[in-house]
């Protein structure tokens, strides 16, 4: 009976298969060994150890090219850009070895860095000179706060972290409002670094106090001076006031067109930001918010005194009678 071509490859493939597994499982009797241990990279598991698991993950990559799904540059142990029966040779040349160990090589030793002190000091952080670049800005506004950090200590410090605070007084502590933060890097001693960061000033007006600490380091040896002095600023605050409302026409017929003007002004010592500015009609000679508002305007910031002329384009009643207009900012 003649057999079909498939099934005779498909007996092949298998007899193939299982010679290359007993091979492999075989224990090996040359009393010639020109090598006990594998190298590494024939580890795949990174067992230690060159054996079945590791076979089983190279048979499923076997037969493979470069550029195919199953390839893999690590099976290709002669790196011709194919797994195939080279390969396997080299595998089974190594198989059951221990995995050759890798010596790390010894860290060099660092110099001491210039500055720093023989064993035995300590470091200690101060900060020194805390400076705002704007003592009096507007509600809001931004300004620098900067101080500088200095070793006063006999070693050198490890890098830390500087702490902003604002107070309610004129004594910075850990327990103030903290606002931003700094890195600090290594100090030698009497080696000092200036630091800065970028602070929006409250938004009512007032007399702050803003300064800084810095976080302690390992082996310290006065961690009770590692906050500045107070610095103060004044935050200047805007007050708007509306002045000089006016009608185009004060006796006109119902629904006819007029202009309501204002004068909006700011009588504070610090710049405005801007606003809008609320037309009303009332039904009384006092204008508040809670009239019926008719138009608005766009008011831009204004600095201390500055004045800004607005107006709005009007229609009266449609009934006769006296009525009432104004604004509020």
């Amino acid at each position: 009976m003649k057999l079909p071509v498939k099934f005779l490859s498909f007996v092949l493939g298998i007899t193939s298969l299982l010679s290359l597994i007993f091979l492999i499982l075989s224990p090996q009797t040359s009393t010639v060994a020109l090598e006990t241990t594998a190298p590494p990279s024939l580890d795949f598991d990174g067992s230690g150890i060159v054996d079945f698991p590791d076979f089983l993950m190279f048979v499923n990559a076997f037969g493979s090219k470069d550029g195919q799904d199953k390839y893999e540059a690590k099976y290709d142990l002669n790196s011709d850009g194919k797994i195939a029966f080279e390969d396997l040779l080299i595998f089974t040349d190594n198989f059951g070895k221990n995995v050759a160990a890798q010596k790390r090589p010894t860290p060099p030793t660092s110099p001491m860095p210039p500055g720093q002190s023989t064993p035995g000091g300590s470091p200690d952080l101060i900060v020194e000179s805390p400076k705002v670049s704007d003592s009096s800005p507007d509600a809001g506004a931004s300004f620098t706060l900067s101080a500088t950090v200095r070793n006063q200590g006999g070693s050198r410090s490890e890098s830390t972290t500087l702490r902003y605070y604002l107070s309610t007084d004129a004594t910075i502590t850990t327990g103030d409002t903290e606002v931003d933060t700094d890195y600090v890097s290594r100090l030698n001693p009497s080696e000092s670094g200036d630091e800065s960061a970028r602070i929006e000033a409250p938004s009512s007006e007032g007399t702050y106090y803003y300064g800084a600490c810095v976080d302690a380091v390992s082996g310290e040896s006065d961690t009770g001076n590692n906050c500045s002095s107070a610095i103060s600023i004044t935050v200047l605050g805007s007050d708007l006031v509306v002045e000089s409302p006016t009608v185009s026409e004060s006796n006109l017929g119902p629904g006819a067109s007029f202009t309501l003007s204002a004068t909006v002004r700011n009588q504070g010592g610090g710049r405005s930001a801007s606003t809008t500015l609320r037309y009303y009609l009332s039904t009384d000679v006092t204008i508040t918010t809670g009239d019926t508002e008719i138009e608005t305007s766009y008011v831009s910031s204004l600095d201390p005194s500055e004045t800004s002329d607005e107006r709005a384009y009007l229609e009266a009643p449609s009934s006769e009678g006296t009525y009432y207009y104004g604004a509020c900012v």
